[in-house]
C-alpha cells in the first residue's frame, strides 16, 4: 500500500505532519481527518505535498465591511471555543443563510475539507477577503494562534467600518449643501435672470461683459439644462 506524507493543522491551528499508508490520497486525507486533524497537504512520500483542487473565484463583487466584521467575530468566538474550522464555517454559513456571504463560507469550507489550508481556501475569494486578511490568517495558522488573530481581525475590520461611516457622515453635509446650492442657482438661471434681462433690454442699456456672460449662461441652461 502506498505511503503518503501529510501536513495538517489541529483545531487550534497548530501544524502537524507525518506519513500514513492509504490506498489513495483521498483515503489518506480521510485517515488524517479521523485523527482529529485538518489536512492541508497530502502527497506520495518523496514528492512535494500538494493540496487538492484549483483556486476559483465565485464572486466578482465583494462583501461589505460590516458583514465581514460580523463573520470574523463569529468565527473568532467559535474557533476560540475549540470548535474545528470547518464546523465553525458551517455554523457561520447557517447563521447567514440567504446572504451572498453564506455561499462564500460554504465554498471555503468545501476547500478546507478537500485539504486546503484556511488561508488558501480564503484565497479563492480575493474580492471578499482582502490580502491583509488572508496574510493574517496564514500567520495565525503557522503560529497556532488562529483564534487570537481572528479576534484582532475582528477589531481591525470593525474599526475600518467605523472609519468608513465617519467619512460618509462627514461628506453628507457638504454634498447636501452643494446639491441645494446647485438647485438654487439653476432656478435663478431659469426663472430670475430672464426677468432681469427683459428690464435691461427694455431700457436699451449697455451691458457689461460679465452680465452678458450670465445672460448667455441662463439661455444655455434654459435650452440644454435638461440634457446636461
Amino acid at each position: 500500500m502506498p505511503v503518503y506524507a501529510w501536513q495538517a493543522v489541529d483545531a487550534e491551528g497548530r501544524p502537524h505532519k507525518g506519513t500514513i499508508e492509504a490506498a489513495s490520497d483521498v483515503g489518506a486525507r480521510q485517515l488524517v481527518r479521523d485523527r482529529g486533524l485538518l489536512p492541508t497537504g497530502v502527497a506520495l512520500a518523496g514528492e512535494p505535498a500538494r493540496a487538492k483542487g484549483s483556486g476559483i473565484t465565485l464572486f466578482k463583487r465583494g462583501v461589505s465591511s460590516k458583514t465581514l466584521s460580523a463573520v470574523t467575530r463569529q468565527l473568532s468566538t467559535l474557533i476560540g471555543s475549540d470548535i474545528r474550522i470547518e464546523e465553525a464555517l458551517r455554523i457561520a454559513a447557517q447563521q447567514t443563510e440567504g446572504q451572498p456571504v453564506a455561499t462564500v463560507l460554504n465554498d471555503v469550507r468545501a476547500a478546507i475539507l478537500e485539504g486546503r489550508s484556511f488561508a488558501a481556501a480564503l484565497g479563492r475569494h480575493p474580492k471578499v477577503f482582502p490580502e491583509f486578511y488572508r496574510a493574517s490568517i496564514a500567520a495565525g495558522e503557522q503560529s497556532g494562534k488562529l483564534a487570537t488573530v481572528l479576534a484582532h481581525l475582528t477589531e481591525f475590520v470593525g474599526n475600518q467600518e467605523k472609519a468608513r461611516r465617519k467619512v460618509q457622515l462627514a461628506l453628507l453635509y457638504p454634498a447636501l449643501l452643494a446639491g441645494v446650492s446647485l438647485l438654487m442657482i439653476t432656478l435663478m438661471m431659469v426663472y430670475v435672470v430672464p426677468d432681469i434681462v427683459r428690464v435691461f433690454v427694455s431700457r436699451g442699456a449697455e451691458l457689461p461683459f460679465l452680465t452678458r456672460a450670465l445672460i448667455a449662461l441662463s439661455g444655455f441652461v434654459q435650452s440644454f439644462g435638461v440634457y446636461v
